[in-house]
């Protein structure tokens, strides 16, 4: 039963580049759209403005569902993230650092570059594959699920599952990740977790750093404003 490793499922060149486009556009169109609402609407509180975030947010989703029927293409979830990840810190890197205090500064650009760190890592990181013999291949995923239960039976098989995403076992199997592109086993959980930390880490700064240089404009506005 044992003897052959399943590759991952390959796509041709054209269609990685194709995904990744049709990533970046939504990630762009997604985050200019958020941007675009304490500019039209800048006398309204927070508070208000997360429902408004909301409706814009569902209605670039389902923009982003049309497209793809329409464009016969699907977005890729870890370009989703990649792509996030640097937009946040092209954003931080123009705008908003030069409110930031300078230890602030350091941490969320060391913070963004070790989650980019992270994200190849786990990327491209085992997460404790197991083999297979070819007969196992051709038989289906029926057999698959027989596999997996003689694997509950067995002492030091007990926890391989099986992933149909990544078509392999996996030893210590928690889930399939579609965000980090792999699956999540013994190998790779201990990054798992700290890639998770690291991204409420890495919100939290810029959220933070945000809201100092949204203050300090207001601040500016308002004394130009006294002053004229």
């Amino acid at each position: 039963m044992l003897g052959l490793r399943f590759p991952r499922p390959k796509r041709s060149p054209w269609e990685l580049l194709r995904s990744a486009l049709f990533s970046c556009a939504l990630v762009l169109i997604s985050q200019f759209a958020l941007a675009s609402v304490p500019w039209l609407f800048p006398s309204i509180s927070l508070l208000a403005m997360l429902p408004i975030a909301a409706l814009v947010m569902a209605v670039t989703i389902l923009l982003g569902r049309f497209w793809r029927r329409l464009f016969d293409v699907s977005a890729s979830a870890p370009a989703l993230v990649l792509f996030n990840l640097l937009f946040m810190w092209g954003v931080y890197i123009t705008v908003i650092r030069k409110a930031v205090p300078s230890l602030l500064d350091a941490v969320l650009n060391a913070e963004c570059a070790l989650l980019l760190y992270g994200l190849y890592r786990i990327f491209s990181s085992d997460p404790g594959a197991v083999s297979f013999s070819s007969s196992t291949v051709e038989s289906g995923q029926n057999e698959f699920d027989t596999l997996n239960v003689q694997f509950e039976n067995s002492p030091t098989l007990s926890r391989v599952r099986y992933c149909k995403n990544c078509k392999t076992g996996i030893k210590g199997f928690d889930h399939h990740c579609p965000a980090f592109g792999n699956c999540i086993g013994h190998k790779n959980h201990r990054l798992f977790i700290i890639l998770l930390a690291g991204f409420l880490i890495a919100e939290s700064s810029y959220t933070m750093s945000s809201t100092k240089f949204l203050t300090k404009s207001a601040d500016a506005q308002r004394m130009e404003v006294s002053s004229a």
